[in-house]
């Protein structure tokens, strides 16, 4: 477009200035850095996953390769060595997933969202209680603001679930390998919330794009709210019923994810 290339232009000549002027570029290139996701937009031109219209079309159907691809263009750059190749420790293409232990990843208070910023030690625990002698388990409870970027990358290539809300948060799943699940939970609305006309019940946040991405299987579960939207971040809404299910489908996709080899 007219406004793209006029901004390159810009940058063409903001970078051709002189030195004897002592002006500085206001872009920055890093030889070990990425930004963005491979395209534009995440969900195009309807939002996020707020109102019933944003369901009713999918913006990224068949671009799971086009995702995969990238992903595994962002772990070489970011991940790279002083020659600029990838480190040895991270192979971007093959993860024997069928192997154990399997790691679960479950990402905590994730979010600056009171309504998804959620802890999921009571899921940790569940499970190592219910699932831990069926497979051997390696659960690792993070914090991911406080960690590096590189070492997040690094925690969700070798990982073989990611259990976590929905939001910017979730977005360490681009990372995770292939044959890997991936369990969001969104924020229903509470009960003394009032939906608006067009309004969808809860956030199922960037759902177009973790939905699409091929590689992994995504689902969703929604995280309950006993009262007020303000109220404290634990999982404590969550039924019996809810936990059983969600412990099912951890049991189901451990199972999946044991036999990944088989379909080679």
């Amino acid at each position: 477009s007219t406004q793209y290339t006029a901004t390159l232009d810009s940058i063409s000549r903001t970078a051709r200035t002189t030195r004897t002027t002592k002006r500085k570029t206001r872009y920055v290139c890093a030889a070990h850095g990425v930004a963005g996701m491979g395209m534009l937009t995440d969900h195009g031109r309807k939002l996020h996953g707020n109102f019933e219209k944003d369901f009713l079309w999918t913006h990224n159907i068949g671009r799971g390769d086009s995702f995969y691809r990238f992903r595994n263009w962002m772990i070489g750059r970011l991940l790279s060595g002083e020659n600029g190749d990838a480190r040895g420790d991270v192979d971007v293409e093959k993860r024997d997933l069928s192997r154990p232990p399997y790691r679960i990843v479950v990402s905590n208070n994730s979010s600056t969202d009171a309504r998804r910023n959620i802890s999921f030690e009571e899921h940790a625990a569940v499970l190592r209680s219910e699932l831990g002698k069926k497979y051997e388990l390696d659960i690792r409870r993070v914090e991911l603001s406080d960690m590096s970027v590189a070492d997040q990358v690094k925690l969700a290539t070798g990982a073989s679930m990611l259990i976590t809300a929905a939001g910017g948060g979730a977005s360490i799943g681009h990372f995770l390998p292939r044959g890997a699940s991936m369990l969001v939970f969104f924020a229903e609305f509470p009960p003394d919330k009032e939906v608006s006309t067009g309004q969808y019940n809860g956030w199922v946040m960037d759902w177009d794009t973790y939905n699409n991405f091929a590689y992994i299987r995504t689902h969703w579960l929604p995280i309950r709210h006993g009262g007020n939207a303000t109220d404290s971040n634990d999982s404590s809404g969550q039924s019996e019923a809810d936990m059983n299910v969600f412990v099912k489908l951890v049991d189901q996709e451990l199972d999946l994810i044991s036999h990944v080899n088989d379909y080679d």
